[in-house]
């Protein structure tokens, strides 16, 4: 009887530890920081309002043991009134000025002295990104102007790095606490090069791609993108690496989120390396296909296009080998598909372009020829361009005519009426080259510069193959993270 009564009252000590243990293996230290809301132009409001809004859903959630603190913002009635009124029992650090920004990291720093293994760390950074530059590890943000200045003024431009995270990943990384930092900025996938093994990084986009705000007031565009949907999703019990996985899945554009796991690193090294020419289209002003081809080496240029495409087409029948995955798991006929459309029109393109260049030989040589004392003048346009470049001229015309009647005692008077007459004397030049340009390099230039300039047709293919790709992405990822062993900090990491 006394050796029963031991064990029973061992088995009674055994269910008070375990009860007494399950909640404080639960009840660990939940520190959520946010940051952002910079570079937005004056106004009410910033393009970050909504997804305020979601994640204060999450902040507010009932029961919810995180404790929230941000610098956010500067300037913006409508915004302000959000984090008053939907983060006011969050600790702030005020708007998001660099010195702020900074104060914030001291503060997360000083919290890493004291906090545990096990304890989590949430920082949300959500503003305008710019790409990468030599000098820096990661990429660079906009910060909101200090108290007192106009997001206008010269002055009020601020930038900080995510290179400041560096020393806060390698504390948490020392002291066992469980540290996720999401990068929801343009060319946010430079701030993957802050990996750690125990330390989870979600990014919004890949290296040298634009992220999207979701405009939830629009029905058509509700959580259309991947950090909308990420947002949106945030609730207690998910796991980053799941939410992740199904943020990513279903969102559009061509932003191409990355995230810090040992499969998803794999990714970008079989994926995101060879697909990324094919997420480059033209956008507004910006012409970022037709940039890749220099008119100087045009044979070079067109080499390079078709190597790459030989390459995807090859990789993509390399990796169901490599990995000794079924075909028909990883279905690959729609992203061949619009791989295959995009590469139609790039044939398309480089066939005009290529003509269009000896179009534009035969106006330098009329220039050369009829007005060689002018000839200077046309030094940096390309010859296909010359003619098809009227408008624009005129409309430059315009503007500094304006500025010089409005202005007539600005120091730069004289600037402005050496600028007006250049542009005058190249439209006439060009209105009488125009006559004797065959009518055959006219067609052609013509046919160019609509491919050029008017559509927007690249931007539609890159949006479907960013859609195939995703869900390529998808099946192959989750196929990976199956097979591996490692440790996996997003998984691991539970809101």
């Amino acid at each position: 009887m006394k050796t029963a009564y031991f064990k029973q009252i061992q088995i009674i000590a055994f269910l008070l530890l375990l009860y007494c243990s399950i909640p404080l293996g639960y009840s660990g230290e939940k520190q959520l920081y946010l940051f952002g809301g910079g570079g937005g132009p004056d106004g009410d409001n910033t393009i970050f309002d909504d997804e305020l809004n979601l994640i204060s859903q999450f902040a507010n959630s009932p029961k919810s043991a995180w404790k929230t603190n941000y610098t956010f913002n500067g300037g913006h009635s409508e915004t302000e009134k959000i984090l008053q009124t939907k983060f006011k029992n969050a600790t702030s650090f005020g708007r998001f000025s660099k010195k702020n920004f900074l104060n914030s990291l001291q503060d997360i720093e000083g919290k890493l002295k004291d906090l545990k293994r096990g304890d989590q760390l949430l920082l949300i950074m959500n503003t305008h990104g710019l790409n990468n530059t030599s000098d820096e590890k990661t990429h660079s943000i906009i910060t909101s102007p200090v108290d007192g200045e106009s997001y206008k003024s010269a002055e009020g431009a601020r930038f900080a790095s995510m290179d400041e995270f560096e020393k806060i990943t390698a504390l948490a990384e020392e002291k066992g606490v469980k540290l996720a930092l999401i990068d929801l900025s343009c060319y946010s996938g430079n701030t993957l090069r802050l990996r750690k093994k125990n330390i989870c990084i979600i990014t919004t986009t890949g290296e040298n791609q634009l992220g999207y705000s979701d405009n939830l007031g629009t029905p058509k565009n509700k959580l259309m993108t991947f950090e909308g949907r990420f947002l949106n999703g945030m609730r207690k019990g998910e796991n980053l690496e799941n939410l992740f996985l199904n943020s990513r899945k279903d969102s559009h554009f061509q932003d191409f989120p990355m995230i810090s796991t040992d499969a998803g690193i794999l990714m970008n090294d079989l994926i995101f390396k060879i697909l990324e020419p094919y997420l480059v289209f033209n956008i507004q002003k910006k012409y970022d296909f037709s940039e890749r081809y220099d008119s100087k080496n045009i044979p070079e240029a067109l080499c390079k296009t078709q190597n790459e495409f030989s390459e995807i087409k090859k990789r993509l029948k390399e990796i169901s080998e490599l990995y000794s995955i079924p075909l028909s798991f990883i279905e690959t006929s729609k992203l061949e598909k619009t791989l295959n459309a995009y590469r139609a029109y790039q044939l398309e393109f480089e066939k005009i372009y290529s003509e269009s260049q000896i179009a534009g030989n035969e106006v330098k040589e009329i220039i050369h020829r009829d007005f060689p004392e002018q000839a200077a003048l046309f030094d940096d346009e390309e010859g296909n361009a010359i003619l098809t470049l009227t408008a624009s001229r005129e409309k430059s015309m315009k503007i500094l005519k304006d500025v010089m009647a409005n202005d007539k005692t600005s120091s730069f008077a004289s600037i402005y009426q050496e600028s007006y007459e250049k542009l005058a004397q190249k439209n006439k030049i060009c209105k009488e080259i125009s006559s004797k340009v065959s009518p055959a390099s006219k067609a052609i230039m013509n046919k160019f510069a609509k491919l050029y300039i008017h559509s927007n047709k690249t931007e539609i293919l890159v949006n479907d193959v960013a859609s195939a790709a995703k869900l390529f992405y998808d099946k192959l990822y989750r196929t990976q993270e199956l097979n591996s062993l490692e440790n996996n900090p997003c998984k691991d990491f539970i809101l």
